[in-house]
């Protein structure tokens, strides 16, 4: 037989088989004595179920609750702790879902602060809008006078020898 037909109505039905057979649908009942799949599985929760009912839990040692009662007053009697320290005991023991919104949001402004530094920096290398101030002419003359300095000195060598030279003949 084929179980999967059965099989949400069957764990509907499951736990009503298992506590109280009588009260269970006679078609779950039928098809359970039918199909070895879930009669297994039936014989399976049983045997947990007697585990259960005989299992005994450890009983608290008789001066639990005296113990208990005096390391709460101590904790109602303490000062109250600094906002570091909640936080780090908040860290350690509690859960970390009341965190997410924060480190998300930190997160979040530190890529926008390293995105808006990236963006400002490529614009700010190729920007081809800044162009360089315009050299006045005394400028642009002195720097003439220093490109050509080589050629006015040989031009005032040449000048000096020609004084010489008409100065030697007179």
């Amino acid at each position: 037989m084929i179980c999967r037909k059965f099989e949400i109505e069957l764990k509907k039905t499951m736990p009503d088989l298992l506590l109280d057979p009588d009260r269970a649908p006679a078609e779950a009942r039928a098809h359970v004595e039918q199909c070895a799949d879930c009669r297994g599985e039936l014989a399976a929760l049983e045997a947990a179920m007697s585990a259960l009912d005989g299992w005994e839990g450890v009983e608290p040692s008789p001066f639990f609750d005296a113990r208990m009662a005096a390391r709460m007053r101590e904790e109602r009697s303490a000062p109250p702790a600094g906002w570091l320290a909640r936080m780090r005991a908040r860290l350690e023991m509690g859960s970390n879902r009341n965190l997410r919104p924060l480190v998300v949001g930190a997160l979040a402004l530190a890529l926008m602060i390293g995105g808006g530094t990236y963006a400002g920096l490529e614009g700010f290398n190729s920007s081809p809008s800044v162009t360089p101030a315009a050299a006045s002419p005394t400028v642009r003359d002195l720097q003439s006078l220093d490109e050509n300095s080589q050629l006015f000195q040989q031009m005032d060598m040449l000048d000096q020898s020609d004084n010489g030279a008409d100065t030697g003949s007179r």
